[in-house]
This record gives C-alpha cells, structure tokens and sequence, in this order.
C-alpha cells in the first residue's frame, strides 16, 4: 500500500526537471524574439525606441566581434599558415600567397560568402540564403 501512495504522488524531482526545462525553453523563446525584434529593426520595419537603443549596442558587439576576429585570424595565419581556399593548399605561417595556385590568401573572415542574420528561432547567425537552421534544424 505504501509503494502504491509512493508511486501517485508527484515528486519534486518531477517538478524542477518540468521548471528545469520550461526555464531552457523560455529562454530559447526570448532569444527568438530578440533575434525577429532585431531582424525587424535592421530591415527598418521597427522604429521604437527601446528597441534602437539595444539593437545599437547589437550592432557595436558585432562590429568589436568581427574586429578581434580578424585580428584572431591574422594571428593564427602567422603561426599556424592557413588553407587555401581555391586549391586547398596549406601555407607556410605568415604567407600573403598561396604555393599552390599563386593567388592572395584571404584571411578566413574575409571569406564570407553572404551575409548573416540571427536565426529566428535560436538566434544564432545563419547566412541569408538559409532555409533551415544549421544549429538548431529548424526552418528559417
């Protein structure tokens, strides 16, 4: 009789698992809507105020990100050489040419294919073009 009482009743754990997830998936919703808030703003659609004010300090975080990236690459292509991204070749470390093909070697962020935006629904940056998210599968 007891382990039957034991079995009916609810457990805590039962209940933070449910909190646990609910929280990820609330989250995971918020950052949708930021990402679509944004979207929405860069396409000139949303014009509030609050909105510009973040959406500004976004465009800054980007600019810094895309900056260090850069210097980042330039680092990693001093010591490590890079890969060719016509003929796959691999550079010597601080090479400005490829030794396969001969042409320049673009620094990895230079090499963006299209241009990114937020996902809608995780917000992580897919390129335009994209029908389904590569991060978190869903249609774009």
């Amino acid at each position: 009789m007891a382990d039957e009482e034991r079995e009916k009743k609810p457990t805590a754990g039962k209940f933070k698992k449910a909190i646990k997830t609910g929280g990820r998936q609330l989250e995971d919703a918020y950052q949708a809507m930021g990402a679509r808030a944004y979207r929405l703003y860069k396409d000139g659609k949303i014009k509030h105020e609050d909105l510009i004010v973040v959406a500004t300090e976004i465009d800054s975080l980007i600019v810094e990100i895309d900056k260090n990236q850069a210097e980042l690459d330039k680092v990693v292509a001093d010591r490590k050489g890079i890969k060719c991204p016509y003929c796959d070749a691999k550079s010597a470390p601080g090479s400005r040419f490829c030794p396969g093909c001969g042409r320049d070697l673009p620094l990895p962020s230079d090499l963006k294919e299209t241009e990114k935006v937020p996902c809608p629904h995780c917000a992580k940056p897919v390129p335009e073009a994209t029908k389904f998210c590569p991060h978190c599968g869903k249609k774009v």
